[in-house]
């Protein structure tokens, strides 16, 4: 399975989870590769290269989650009401890691402020 494969909506729970587990685990290692090289230099010292490889990282989670959408408004509607639990916890669980992801480099001042929703 590759990311860049990430179907426009997932049609159940299970596929959801497993690129979910997929993403999670490039992402961690991202963190690792990246993260470890650059961790005490300035914002404005990183490379470029560095940035747009964890512009990638952020956008298979926003294209995750936009696959993600219809299962979570599925839901909510009463013949699968018993799925909402389930939704909420991966919702949950790929906000956090979206926002671990985007604070993978030195994070400015500023950098939880483009999360307050998410809070």
């Amino acid at each position: 399975m590759a990311l860049h494969e990430i179907p426009p909506a997932f049609n159940d729970f299970t596929k959801a989870k497993v690129f979910r587990d997929v993403l999670l685990l490039w992402a961690l290692r991202m963190n690792h590769n990246i993260g470890s090289r650059y961790r005490y230099l300035p914002p404005y010292d990183i490379p470029q290269a560095a940035k747009e490889e964890l512009a990638v990282y952020v956008k298979l989670y926003q294209d995750w989650y936009e696959a993600f959408t219809s299962l979570f408004e599925r839901a909510h509607t009463p013949e699968y009401r018993g799925d909402l639990l389930t939704t909420r916890m991966l919702e949950v669980h790929q906000s956090i890691t979206r926002i671990f992801v985007s604070l993978t480099l030195p994070p400015e001042e500023i950098a939880f402020d483009q999360h307050l929703n998410n809070f």
